[in-house]
């Protein structure tokens, strides 16, 4: 199955298909790597000591002293907000992913990760300014995402 958004063709296995309807979530190892079936993606955690950083976008860097003790993938849920770093406040996932032009079955499945109750990371977006490292201070989670 493939659908289409902005620039892209995501392109779905059969068992995606069928899972549509269901909501995900998998624990993120940090560092670590999970492969997310539902949204044809491989969502990877690196840890990165001080003084490392370069060759990573901070605009995907997270502070490991800030976030819980447990990462959590899942697909966002109606009622999800996150606040976008160059933003003046926290933004409905669903309306971010309609100024993306994403519909339906990626939409859907648009993963976020999550630390505690609070969404740190959606796919494509810079990560909130509040759990951002001081630069070059502390140890830094990077973020990437790869399509499968």
């Amino acid at each position: 199955m493939a659908a289409r958004s902005r620039n892209e063709i995501h392109f779905l296995g059969v068992d995606s298909e069928s899972s549509v309807g269901a909501n995900y979530e998998y624990i993120l190892p940090v560092p670590g790597q999970v492969i997310v079936p539902e949204a044809g993606r491989l969502i990877e955690a690196i840890l990165v000591r001080p003084g490392d950083e370069s060759g990573y976008n901070p605009d995907h860097a997270l502070d490991a002293t800030l976030l819980a003790d447990e990462l959590r993938i899942r697909n966002w849920r109606p009622g999800d907000r996150f606040w976008p770093a160059h933003s003046k406040g926290p933004k409905k996932i669903k309306e971010l992913l309609q100024r993306q032009k994403l519909t339906g079955i990626v939409r859907k499945t648009w993963p976020v990760v999550v630390s505690g109750n609070e969404v740190i990371w959606l796919g494509g977006f810079p990560t909130p300014i509040a759990v951002r490292p001081a630069k070059g201070e502390r140890e830094a989670i990077i973020l990437r995402e790869t399509m499968l």
